[in-house]
């Protein structure tokens, strides 16, 4: 009897974890039905444009259908790096809990932590510090966070630089 009984829990068990899998992959599918009704179509264009637009929403429906965090837009940009650049904070947040590289490059090898050292976004500067960017990375031409806060004026980036080790 013991084995039956084992037997039973078993497939009950099983069962329930199939049943898990499908709603689990249904979940993806629903995001992608909710971006189309949005007329947003299932494209890395589209994912790295709604971090631009701050569209913590859109972004969300677009992980939870399964976007690959890092992907990159036409121009070769991620949304952590458009993100960063407009001073989305709560948009960077959400993409670095969810596996966003904070020490990627663009094509011209800038960071996310470059690029807001040249706008001049203090709070995503220490939120992308703390995350582990580096704060000495050099772009193609040589330009460093702490050159591009400098460059633009930023007084309060340019001391967080400092106070994480950022050398001239």
């Amino acid at each position: 009897m013991k084995t039956v009984g084992g037997l039973f829990q078993w497939v009950k068990v099983v069962g329930l974890s199939m049943a898990l899998l499908g709603f689990l992959a249904g979940c993806g599918h629903s995001g992608r039905k909710d971006l189309e009704r949005r007329g947003i179509s299932y494209s890395a264009e589209d994912f790295v444009g709604s971090a631009k637009r701050n569209d913590i929403g859109v972004l969300q429906l677009f992980l939870n259908s399964g976007m690959d965090v890092n992907s990159r837009d036409n121009g070769g940009n991620t949304a952590l790096m458009v993100a960063s650049l407009k001073g989305h904070k709560e948009v960077a947040e959400l993409l670095i809990s969810k596996g966003a590289d904070v020490n990627v490059k663009d094509k011209y090898g800038r960071t996310p932590l470059i690029w807001v050292s040249y706008a001049g976004h203090k709070e995503v500067a220490e939120l992308l510090v703390s995350k582990g960017a580096d704060v000495n990375v050099k772009d193609e031409d040589g330009n460093t966070p702490l050159m591009e806060a400098s460059r633009e004026d930023h007084k309060e980036v340019l001391e967080l630089l400092k106070s994480k080790g950022a050398k001239e």
